[in-house]
């Protein structure tokens, strides 16, 4: 298991120990007003979301510890993984939700989407490939501000989409993602350009490939541009750029 998936898999437990840990603050004027922390049952109102709506007669709370949902993608404000939305029926362009402030890896983009930024120490989001109804793939999430990988560029789409950058690392470790790749151009379109390759940490860690570009949509057309691979850490290498789409339609993928 490579340090990411060892990453991710740490965050996930820490999310799944204190799902619903939750901050109350009183009203102005409560008699009362030091903040109490408090557990609350699965399912109980508030527990499983992030709510800061005021209501009259009922208390502040904030999600301190757990996981963005579909009603709210973002994680809990301390630690908790971003919300991931189905590409089924997100609709177009989902955003993956941000990690927790501390911990907690970005939630993947769906349908175009970008992916989300971790916390201090997570692994971004992968960005969501392209659609039909929106061609370009979304770019991946920040790894932590600290440590952690960046997320991975999604895809283009059919009809000359281009592919998303690689997210960046964490800036004492952290590799960037990699640059997501160009899809193949329609009848007589250029292919889309593969995305850049993510900027690994500034201390450590190697830069995200580039994507490869897509096939040309005819023999007239062009393939598309390889992206740029991202630049290394000061003790890492930089990512490999990626090939550049070949021109018409041809059975070999582009390089990555």
């Amino acid at each position: 298991m490579n340090s990411s998936a060892l990453l991710r898999a740490a965050i996930a437990g820490a999310g799944t120990i204190g799902t619903c840990w939750l901050l109350t603050v009183a009203p102005a004027a409560s008699a009362s007003p030091e903040p109490v922390a408090h557990q609350c049952n699965p399912g109980q109102p508030g527990c499983s979301e992030l709510n800061i709506a005021v209501q009259a007669g009922n208390p502040f709370s904030v999600l301190l510890v757990g996981d963005g949902t579909a009603e709210h993608p973002d994680a809990g404000l301390l630690i908790g993984n971003g919300f991931s939305p189905d590409p089924a029926t997100c609709g177009t362009q989902c955003n993956g939700g941000r990690g927790g402030w501390l911990v907690g890896n970005g939630g993947d983009g769906a349908n175009g989407g970008i992916g989300g930024s971790a916390g201090l120490f997570g692994v971004g989001g992968r960005g969501g490939d392209g659609t039909v109804d929106h061609i370009n793939g979304g770019s991946g999430g920040h790894g932590g501000v600290l440590l952690g990988n960046g997320g991975n560029g999604g895809n283009g789409a059919p009809g000359g989409g281009d592919g998303g950058n690689g997210g960046a690392g964490g800036l004492f470790g952290g590799n960037g993602g990699d640059g997501g790749s160009g899809g193949t151009g329609s009848p007589g379109s250029n292919g889309g350009n593969g995305g850049r390759g993510g900027d690994a940490g500034w201390l450590g860690g190697g830069g995200g490939r580039g994507g490869g570009g897509g096939f040309g949509g005819s023999t007239m057309a062009s393939g598309g541009g390889g992206g740029h691979g991202g630049h290394g850490g000061l003790f890492g290498d930089g990512g490999h750029g990626g090939g550049g789409g070949s021109g018409g339609l041809n059975p070999r993928r582009p390089r990555r």
